[in-house]
């Protein structure tokens, strides 16, 4: 079974749940949503994102879904602001680096390490995360 990141390095004994929870945190906190995004770029307005939580609220819908309902956007600026989101995220391991938990030279080895643990899982092998014992 393939290992999220975080979940790799605490199963090696690289970092504590703690550590990989507090930069998920971190991490959530410095991305950007889409509503952020459509107003950075000029698509929506602050009115507008008032209208559409309203309607997300009397409907329970998505904020992409509430502005296309309402014609204030369409699929395709939805898949830019998607885009533009995805792209604004800052990977855990930067994050960990951030925080302390990890050196940069420490989450290339584990980047390295990550991707020859699922190449070995892909393969068909079971092999440990360097540094944990084999399940």
């Amino acid at each position: 079974m393939r290992l999220l990141f975080g979940r790799f390095l605490e199963k090696a004994g690289v970092v504590t749940t703690a550590q990989v929870r507090q930069a998920m945190q971190l991490k959530n906190d410095l991305c950007l949503t889409l509503a952020e995004v459509a107003v950075v770029k000029g698509m929506l307005t602050v009115d507008q994102l008032k209208e559409i939580r309203e309607l997300q609220q009397a409907e329970a819908l998505l904020f992409g879904d509430a502005a296309i309902k309402m014609s204030l956007i369409d699929d395709e600026q939805l898949g830019t602001l998607r885009s533009a989101v995805k792209a604004s995220s800052m990977p855990l391991g930067q994050v960990l680096v951030m925080i302390g938990a990890l050196t940069e030279e420490e989450l290339e080895e584990q980047i390295e390490a990550f991707h020859d643990y699922n190449a070995e899982l892909s393969s068909g092998g079971k092999m440990a995360p360097k540094g944990a014992p084999a399940s």
